[in-house]
């Protein structure tokens, strides 16, 4: 049996890696952008450059931002319209479709921060959106709005109360993150209108609609839901769009943009950088594109243009720390000749910005070429200096390379004192299936070096799970270990697993290139399979009984655990994620189920205290926070387990366990349809038996949710804190040594960053298990001689 000291070393020197972590992310991830100086250091607000030269050109504006808005949503590429005023309105000229560039993260509060400002929020403004908002302290275009005493009304996302407080003479916010619900959460925005249209005493008047995102996170871009809900906002700007005409005939000059903080994944969510979620519409409506001579006609805007175009449009200096360039399109009825001075105005402010002197880069001449040519090549130039000068200053990065390499430095150091003292202890591998677990540990490394391989990480795990499978089976069938008919026995299950492993990996599509294939998860979440997706739920809660029934376990805890189950069918059934034609149950939110259900699971795990099998009550607790087609995997990764530790049953194959283990934690990890996007993280388990939101319990709850695979791997596993340090502590010390020869690589905030998030949580979640696994001294020599479940 282990003792509690033998687990002390590797438990501290864990401890300490993760520290080394925090160090490396302080280095990576900068607290502003190198450009993102004080106020007062770069300009002077007296200066002639950061106020506009002209008055403005509209009296009032409706910004309608329709969270998640896809650009095919707006302008499909079928004959099919989502939105057809909206749509029949741009085809008929009589409306001004651009398409806008979002960069990542593709979450809601930096990238509203891009949009009112125009400037590029820093990476860990994504951890802040699931944190809490603070208020945005930079310029912007609803700071100067207030300064210049416009009055401007909201309703919608409370995001925007909470960046800009004090900002709006009347606003009603509606929380982001109860992603159950996309009906009230729109409603409580639409019934403000005839009041503010009656009144009529604003200036900007901004909605933020939640109910597409919210659909997009239950049920992804092709859920019957969102046609529905497409017609019912271009209902809205229909209605709109008719207050607006008759205030024109009273005089009242109006500009209505829609457009969007962020698109959304062909899987559903958002946070990656998959064209869908990244290329949104901008529409003026109502007012025909002003084209001007030089500009390109099809050309992408970034998202940081819409800050000083809206600036400009109403007679407003730019955000002070915008580097985004003006969209002449938008500045509908404006001279051409007052549009290039606003561009001219514009480039000067980006020059300064990027600290270049006006000897550095040539002005916009025209020479001799006649009064139209010589427009013309203006617009031109100004668009090729300014789209430079953009791109330069979003691609700025303040890297702290002495933090990275002193981080990077620590963590080798404690991985080469942990595998110094694991390989004291090492057997050498006898058969290729151990060979296997570590060549394949090793190349799972390695593959970090490329991009598509992050992309892509699902595929080395079910490359190597299955090769393992497979060299299982043989290694089954030597008659030297186990005889003819024992050989026969224990391969049959492995030729199970392998069967299992190739329809798991279809259940949910996961990654980047073919996230868009279809897959089960889709077909048994369609409507018209509502049946078959209850009859695998419950399969799921069956399979989970028979574990525990199979595990020994007593009368007492057996009728807890199936009370648990019961109770679990109820919340499931209460807030329609599973029907039975044959019962109707009121709809809830399931309080009341869900707490009978924790307080079930909690007695549960107090009666797992003595033979510390703590795995079923973990799988209990995952069981509702899971998907319903996904409350399988729990009782697959339990058997999975138990041949495992078939194959290697002896006490010095504790390493070899272990890396099994850690792999099956990696498998089940992607069949649950997780990635290394953050447009993969599920939210909705943060909502389980919530009224209100809750930050505590829902990070909780996601991140349990989320790591599910994981902690059931691990609670599976012998559970040597020492080898477990060196498994998880091995592939972080890779990752951010060949990081840190990747800072200036094109994709390194959409693919490398995400991934370094990820690898912080499944670092943190392991110093959890490590720590708690060290406090209770779990012994590992009893996982092998328990009937394992």
């Amino acid at each position: 049996m282990r003792t509690p000291d033998s687990d002390v070393k590797p438990t501290f020197l864990y401890c300490l890696s993760v520290i080394a972590l925090f160090i490396y992310l302080y280095g990576f991830f900068p607290i502003e952008n190198s450009f993102q100086k004080n106020e007062a250091d770069l300009f002077d607000r007296n200066d002639n450059t950061q106020h506009s030269a002209h008055h403005k050109l509209f009296d009032k504006m409706v910004l309608m931002v329709i969270d998640a808005l896809r650009y095919d949503f707006v302008f499909p590429n079928t004959s099919k319209r989502f939105m057809p005023f909206t749509t029949t309105s741009i085809l008929n000229n009589e409306s001004c479709l651009i398409k806008l560039k979002a960069q990542a993260p593709t979450v809601t509060m930096p990238r509203l921060k891009a949009m009112t400002s125009g400037i590029v929020p820093t990476y860990l403004d994504v951890i802040s959106n699931f944190m809490g908002t603070e208020e945005f302290k930079p310029d912007s275009f609803i700071q100067q709005a207030k300064l210049n005493n416009f009055r401007i009304v909201f309703y919608g996302d409370d995001t925007w109360m909470k960046l800009f407080p004090k900002s709006f003479v009347r606003s009603e916010g509606t929380n982001s993150f109860f992603a159950s619900d996309y009906t009230e959460v729109d409603d409580n925005v639409t019934r403000h209108l005839d009041e503010e249209f009656r009144k009529k005493d604003w200036d900007f008047l901004i909605m933020h609609y939640l109910g597409l995102d919210h659909i997009g996170h239950m049920e992804g871009p092709r859920s019957v839901l969102v046609g529905p809900k497409l017609k019912e906002m271009d209902d809205i700007i229909f209605k709109i769009h008719q207050y607006l005409k008759k205030m024109e005939e009273d005089g009242l000059k109006s500009l209505f943009i829609i457009t969007s903080d962020h698109g959304m994944k062909d899987s559903g969510g958002h946070g990656g950088v998959t064209y869908p979620e990244i290329i949104l519409p901008l529409v003026s409506l109502g007012r025909a594109c002003n084209y001007i001579p030089g500009w390109p006609k099809e050309y992408i805007a970034e998202q940081t243009d819409l800050a000083p175009t809206i600036s400009t449009a109403f007679g407003l200096p730019s955000p002070v720390q915008s580097i985004g360039k003006i969209i002449p399109a938008l500045l509908h009825g404006m001279d051409l000749k007052l549009v290039l001075d606003a561009l001219e105005m514009n480039e000067k402010r980006l020059k300064l910005k990027a600290g270049i002197l006006e000897s550095d880069m040539p002005g916009v001449e025209c020479g001799t070429s006649s009064e139209l040519s010589c427009l013309q090549e203006k617009g031109r130039q100004y668009y090729l200096h300014m789209s430079e000068l953009s791109d330069d200053l979003r691609s700025t990065s303040g890297f702290n390379l002495p933090c990275l390499t002193l981080s990077i430095l620590l963590m080798w150091m404690i991985l080469i004192v942990l595998s110094f003292h694991l390989l004291k202890t090492l057997p050498r591998p006898r058969t290729v299936t151990q060979y296997l677990l570590l060549i394949g540990t090793g190349l799972y490394g390695v593959s970090f070096a490329s991009t598509s391989m992050i992309e892509e990480e699902h595929q080395t795990w079910y490359f190597l799970w299955s090769t393992f499978c497979t060299l299982s089976i043989f290694e089954s069938l030597d008659r030297r270990k186990f005889g003819v008919s024992q050989g026969f026995k224990t391969a049959l299950p492995w030729v199970a697993l392998m069967f299992t492993h190739r329809i798991l990996r279809k259940l949910n599509q996961t990654g980047d290139k073919w996230a868009m294939l279809p897959d089960i998860k889709g077909y048994l979440n369609s409507s018209e399979n509502s049946f078959l997706l209850t009859l695998v739920f419950l399969l799921g809660l069956l399979a989970l009984f028979y574990c525990t029934f199979s595990n020994g376990c007593t009368r007492y805890q057996l009728i807890i655990f199936s009370s648990a189950l019961i109770v679990n069918l109820y919340y499931r059934l209460s807030i329609s994620s599973i029907h039975f034609e044959f019962l109707q149950f009121p709809k809830s939110r399931g309080k009341l189920a869900c707490n009978i259900f924790w307080v079930l699971t909690i007695i549960f795990t107090v009666q797992c205290l003595k033979r510390r099998e703590f795995y079923l009550a973990w799988s209990l607790a995952a069981s509702i926070l899971l998907k319903p087609h996904n409350v399988i995997l729990l009782s697959v990764q339990v058997i999975t387990s138990r041949q495992i530790n078939k194959i290697f049953y002896k006490t010095e194959d504790i390493l070899y366990n272990s890396i099994a283990h850690f792999w099956m934690g990696y498998v089940f990890y992607f069949y649950q349809g997780n990635g290394n996007s953050l447009a993969n993280v599920d939210v909705s388990p943060g909502f389980v038996g919530l009224e209100e939101f809750n930050l505590l319990y829902s990070g909780i709850m996601v991140a349990a949710h989320t790591n599910s695979g994981h902690i059931l791997a691990f609670l599976l596993s012998p559970k040597s804190n020492l080898v477990n340090s060196v498994l998880r502590l091995f592939p972080l010390a890779t990752y951010v040594t060949f990081l840190i020869f990747q800072l200036n690589h094109l994709f390194i905030w959409s693919v490398f960053s995400p991934k370094l998030l990820y690898e912080t949580n499944f670092s943190i979640i392991f110093l959890i298990l490590l720590s708690v696994n060290y406090l209770i001294s779990i012994p590992v020599k009893s996982k092998f001689h328990e009937k394992p479940c």
